[in-house]
């Protein structure tokens, strides 16, 4: 059963309200349309910023439990945009998503400019690991170990 943005929005906002969440985004396989057999339910939150950090992880797993319930899937991923520490999750759970709960705009806007900074400041590391893969796929080495020879 596809569900339309719309109703995935009021299903969920009980969810988010509940658990003080300031935004939710949908991102991957249900935001772009595309929901397969497989396909997992992938949710991006920020806290509202009275919810103590060390409450967090427990709400993000209650938070799956009740999603999966409204989809009928025992494959949610709720993932944390503060404590998330990879700059290009972060970005495509933000940018290549659909906002499902926005308490406050200002903030929404704070935190997606903040994601897309680091973004863009981790893209030359993106950039470096992607040419070393190719260079090793290339020449036939990648995931064999490199032999060090010492100069003296």
């Amino acid at each position: 059963m596809t569900k339309t943005i719309e109703e995935i929005k009021q299903k969920l906002a009980p969810i988010f309200e509940k658990r003080k969440v300031a935004l939710a985004y949908l991102f991957g396989s249900r935001a772009r349309g595309n929901v397969g057999p497989l396909s997992d339910v992938d949710i991006a939150v920020v806290f509202s910023k009275k919810v103590p950090k060390d409450k967090q992880f427990d709400l993000e797993l209650s938070m799956m439990s009740d999603i999966g319930s409204v989809f009928k899937i025992d494959r949610v991923d709720v993932v944390n945009l503060e404590t998330c520490k990879s700059p290009l999750l972060k970005h495509r759970a933000v940018f290549y998503a659909k906002p499902l709960y926005v308490t406050d705009e200002e903030q929404r806007f704070m935190i997606e400019q903040k994601i897309r900074r680091e973004y863009e400041d981790t893209n030359h590391i993106r950039e470096t690991q992607y040419q070393i893969m190719r260079r090793h796929l290339v020449h036939k080495t990648f995931g064999k170990p490199e032999i060090y020879v010492p100069t003296r």
